[in-house]
């Protein structure tokens, strides 16, 4: 079971707060490519994104009847823009995929591997979504006399959160939380194809 928290955002020509936008002053620099980063942070530590039982905290609440619960957070900062063939385009996006320990939960004794796996798989539609925002985020083509470029980087986030919040629900709905084995190894092996580099186990410790 997993749930995601909203997106914040920083724009900035320069935007001075993650969330409410104030005073735009545009900043201006000429560069040739646009800078990427991404970031994933499990419990404050930036990691390859490979979960463990151990970034969950413990709980036994009856009113939930699943056994683990997972949360994150991502958000998106455009810190420069370039003037290109007299449009804005971004000169540097740089993304943030948090793991969220504090509303995170596994039920205790109920550590297991297919479990771990299950949930590594929320996080990994986490880790598509920020990178998806990113890449479209790249290509954000605005005019120099654009009012609300604000309203332009919603829209981009928005359509894709959106699409990765259904994802999120067939996940669950068709692995049945982990317990159906066939449709869960359907959706590993999706994973895999996605992302390669957390092809192996999650770690358990």
């Amino acid at each position: 079971m997993t749930k995601s928290k909203p997106y914040q955002y920083c724009l900035k020509f320069k935007y001075f707060s993650s969330v409410k936008f104030r005073t735009m002053v545009f900043f201006l620099v000429m560069i040739s490519a646009t800078l990427c980063a991404q970031e994933i942070k499990i419990n404050g530590i930036q990691r390859d994104g490979k979960l463990r039982w151990d970034d969950f905290p413990e709980k036994d609440d009856p009113n939930f009847s699943f056994d683990a619960y997972i949360k994150y957070y991502y958000t998106f900062n455009i810190p420069r823009f370039k003037l290109k063939n007299n449009v804005f385009v971004p000169a540097e996006v740089v993304g943030t995929l948090q793991f969220n320990q504090n509303e995170s939960w596994v039920r205790p004794g109920k550590q297991n591997d297919e479990l771990l796996t299950h949930e590594q798989g929320h996080f990994n539609i986490g880790i598509l979504t920020i990178r998806e925002i990113m890449k479209e985020l790249k290509s954000m083509r605005f005019q120099p006399h654009e009012k609300n470029p604000k309203s332009i980087f919603d829209g981009i986030v928005q359509k894709i959160k959106n699409k990765y919040n259904e994802m999120e629900k067939n996940y669950d709905l068709e692995t049945n939380h982990s317990l159906d084995k066939e449709n869960q190894e359907k959706w590993n092996s999706f994973f895999r194809k996605q992302l390669p580099e957390l092809c192996d186990k999650p770690q358990k410790d």
